[in-house]
């Protein structure tokens, strides 16, 4: 064996590594925008069917106890409050005896998402009708959403409950 020879190192130099991790580093850096937005539009989804169950829970509710249910929402001052109830008086604050189900057992607003805005009012909440589920007189619209994103939840006069977006396209919602 010759003494002269070189030796063959088995890894990578000490600088190679180091381009190595700073190309890994820049390119980490381009990607968290959309990860963060990819995050953002999954949590608004997830929001989004959670509000659509809980409006079939009200429904089906409907339909078996043979009673017009009525969906009281509040997004002020107690934001993203919801009740399911059999009475139109029920107050939408913590979880109340007049309520059947609450949005606070459901953990139907958590974290950044809420409620943003509804076409119901007081005078003129959702409702389902008793057997049918239908809900003749009470179409409208909830939106749920953090900053920029938003999803609408619409509820029309056949009781049908569908998403869209208003503003800023959310993957897997159409656009209103």
């Amino acid at each position: 064996m010759p003494e002269n020879r070189k030796w063959l190192s088995a890894g990578f130099s000490l600088p190679e590594l180091l381009i190595t991790m700073v190309l890994l580093a820049v390119v980490a850096q381009l990607a968290m925008p959309p990860l963060e937005r990819w995050q953002q539009e999954t949590r608004l989804r997830n929001q989004a069917q959670r509000l659509v169950l809980f409006l079939r829970h009200a429904q089906q509710m409907a339909m078996s106890e043979n009673k017009p249910v009525y969906l009281l929402s509040s997004h002020t001052p107690a934001p993203g409050c919801m009740v399911i109830t059999f009475s139109i008086h029920c107050a939408c604050m913590s979880p109340t005896p007049c309520a059947i189900r609450h949005s606070q057992q459901f953990q139907l607003f958590k974290g950044r998402m809420q409620l943003l805005g509804s076409t119901y009012t007081a005078v003129k909440p959702a409702m389902f009708q008793a057997l049918s589920g239908l809900s003749f007189g009470h179409a409208g619209s909830f939106v749920v959403g953090e900053g920029s994103l938003q999803v609408k939840v619409i509820l029309n006069n056949l009781g049908r409950i569908r998403l869209c977006t208003p503003a800023d396209p959310v993957t897997a919602i159409a656009p209103c």
